[in-house]
């Protein structure tokens, strides 16, 4: 089983802060590692068919908001949410919408 590695960052460098997706890097966008943080693709999709990444805010039925931190501390809630029915749609991240961790059980 093989799946897609794919990366986004949330980029401060910009004079607007922005989500940049690997194939839109640009050498500005790469001059210093603090200028943005990484994000991995975590391999599963929401129910709209929208890739879910690290740092994806996702509505679990039953769990209510979740923040997907890391694939592989949080693999088993995606699985089981994704088996039982229960994986909604991502309703934000955690950059560009931190007021969506405010109450989040595992924010």
């Amino acid at each position: 089983m093989s799946r897609e590695i794919e990366f986004r960052a949330w980029s401060t460098f910009h004079d607007k802060k922005k989500l940049i997706y690997l194939n839109e890097f640009t050498s500005k966008d790469l001059k210093s590692c603090d200028n943005w943080k990484v994000m991995q693709y975590t391999g599963f999709v929401d129910t709209n068919g929208i890739k879910i990444f690290e740092g994806d805010v996702v509505h679990i039925s039953g769990i209510g908001n979740y923040v997907v931190k890391d694939i592989c501390q949080d693999f088993d809630i995606l699985v089981n949410a994704i088996v039982e029915g229960d994986l909604n749609e991502i309703v934000g991240n955690i950059y560009e919408n931190p007021e969506l961790i405010t109450g989040v059980k595992n924010g």
